[in-house]
Formats: C-alpha cells, structure tokens, sequence
C-alpha cells in the first residue's frame, strides 16, 4: 500500500491506497508526528510513501521511519512536463494536482484549480505540459495590504496583474 502526505500551510492530509482506491483518510490541523505515522503503519502494511510539502522541509527519515519515500518536486520524474521558465519555482503541492488530474483525465486539457490558502489555477495541455498558472494573491492579508487580487503567468513569467475581478472577466 502507499502512502500520501500533503502537508499545506494550515493543515496536513494524510491518505493510504492499495493500488488505486483510498482505504484511510485523515485530516490533521496539527503538525504530522512520526507517531502518527507509526500508528497508520500499525493498521496498513505501507510499502512507500510519497510527501509534498510547501514551506520548510522536515526531517522525513524522522518522520517516516523504516518506510522507503519520496519527496515530489521538480527534480522527480513526472508524467508531465513542467515548461515553466523556472520550474522549481512551482509548489509541490501544485505539481501533484497537475499530475493527479492528468491521471484522472489523460489525453484532455486539464484546468487544475487548488483553493488552499491562495487560489491557483493551472493549465496542463493534452500532450501533458504545464505552461500557464494563475494565482491569486495570499487572501489572509487584509484587502488595504493587497496590491493586486491575481497574477497570470504564461512559461513562468508575469504577463498580468488583475486589480479587481471586473479586471479578470473582461
């Protein structure tokens, strides 16, 4: 079986699959402790495990134990092609839902829309390349602290700035 952790800016999502179905889900608000992940061990026999991770690393040999993992970022083969100009720029987290909905939906253009603490949208093309994101500026600040409310970026530069959302429909 394998196992899945994502762990995002305010909260980590843990699952467990054999082979294709997800068999063990959790949500933790909390930072993930090996012990945590020991007792998931305890309950399903993980044979690997894969993290995506936004912010600092963590000691995953700590936090995995004895199970074989992998940490997703650009450096890992992927069935995608990541044609951004700078592609470790791009989060793990977003990587893994272009991947994910590549999977799900092969050979279509894949609009992939992730609402965590920023909104993001990427594009990934039927012949599985990721070129252009949009992404909305960190919405926790207070709108008097915002410059912008979205960036779109076309091969991983800036080629918009949108100040309002009448801005972005026309």
């Amino acid at each position: 079986m394998n196992l899945v952790v994502d762990i995002g800016n305010t909260r980590t999502k843990v699952a467990v699959f054999d082979e294709e179905t997800l068999v063990y889900h959790q949500v933790y608000d909390l930072t993930l402790k090996s012990d945590d992940i020991a007792e998931i061990a305890n309950h399903y026999p993980i044979g690997r495990a894969i993290v995506s991770q936004v912010g600092a690393a963590l000691d995953y040999d700590k936090l995995f134990g004895c199970i074989p993992y992998k940490v997703l970022s650009s450096k890992l083969k992927l069935p995608i092609q990541n044609l951004y100009k700078t592609p470790t720029t791009l989060g793990a987290d977003r990587l893994a839902a272009s991947v994910g909905a590549t999977a799900l939906f092969p050979n279509q253009n894949n609009l992939v829309i992730d609402m965590g603490t920023c909104i993001t949208l990427d594009f990934v093309s039927d012949l599985r390349t990721l070129k252009i994101n949009f992404g909305q500026t960190d919405y926790t600040k207070t709108k008097k602290d915002r410059t912008h409310l979205f960036d779109l970026y076309v091969d991983g530069e800036l080629a918009a700035s949108y100040k309002t959302e009448t801005e972005i429909l026309y």
